[in-house]
């Protein structure tokens, strides 16, 4: 039983002589007197009282975290997403660099930018050892948001849909912890900040409770939560235990801005203020 799952009715106890008994959603003494008399009435009054109290509380929970709080989480990203970018953006023109030959025609420039997205050329390059995982966590976390693309325009049948989800799921475990434990070792141990591994940890939990809680295979319900969402009719999800992933998304989304995980919106004016040497 999970923490947001629904609490059962009260079931009637059997005697028995002395004994606590422990059931799904209840916990009432079994002992003598309990078949009958006001003592047997007061103590199931209690039981019930406890139930739909602890019920009651179980769903205010569960509608603040699937109801309220992405809105509140969405709001706090897209703001801090616009502080950083207009920040950037107002920044003191920066040294440019002419010390190498660098794409002049848009369709150059678009090139480089998507070659470098999709194989981290960059990394390849500079740090070999860790490359191949951050690609696979990289590819997983493209395959997600490709996932949430597909899901919520209805593009593709469900299966097509849950496997997306599904792989990203598992290349975004895989690579973050197999990122975390080569950050570890040798000289890079150094190198690395707690940070770090704090980025990676956000991103294994995310992917590997979305697999647990099938929230990346069962399409269905989770479009129908995205989709409430989206058309300001929130409601919790059908299924409690996907309150779990939603909990995490909304961490996430708070986060993502102000760390270092926004480094994706930095490239714009990495590559065109910087790298590339252009003047405005």
């Amino acid at each position: 039983m999970t923490l947001f799952s629904a609490y059962l009715p009260l079931e009637p106890l059997p005697n028995s002589v002395g004994k606590m008994r422990a059931r799904p959603g209840v916990a009432c003494w079994d002992g003598p007197g309990l078949r009958g008399g006001s003592r047997s009435n007061s103590v199931v009054w209690a039981c019930n009282q406890a139930r739909e109290k602890g019920g009651q509380g179980m769903e205010e929970v569960g509608y603040l975290i699937g109801a309220v709080l992405p809105y509140a989480a969405l709001g706090v990203c897209l703001a801090g997403a616009l502080y950083r970018i207009l920040f950037w953006a107002r920044a003191p023109k920066h040294l440019h660099w002419e010390l190498f030959p660098y794409p002049r025609t848009t369709a150059g420039k678009l090139e480089e930018m998507i070659v470098e997205v999709l194989t981290l050329r960059s990394l390849y390059t500079y740090n070999r050892k860790l490359w191949l995982p951050s690609l696979l966590m990289h590819w997983g976390i493209y395959f997600l948001a490709l996932w949430l693309l597909v899901l919520l325009i209805d593009l593709f049948s469900g299966n097509f849909t849950g496997a997306l989800g599904i792989w990203g799921g598992i290349l975004a475990g895989v690579g973050s912890l197999w990122l975390a434990f080569r950050r570890m070792g040798g000289d890079l141990k150094q190198l690395s900040s707690p940070v770090e591994y704090l980025n990676l940890l956000l991103v294994f939990l995310l992917a590997v409770v979305g697999l647990i809680t099938g929230f990346f295979a069962n399409t269905v319900e989770a479009r129908e939560y995205l989709l409430g969402i989206l058309t300001f009719s929130p409601k919790p999800p059908a299924n409690p235990s996907f309150l779990w992933e939603i909990l995490l998304g909304e961490l996430f989304l708070i986060y993502l801005p102000f760390g270092r995980m926004f480094h994706f919106a930095a490239k714009y004016f990495s590559y065109h203020r910087v790298k590339w040497g252009e003047a405005d």
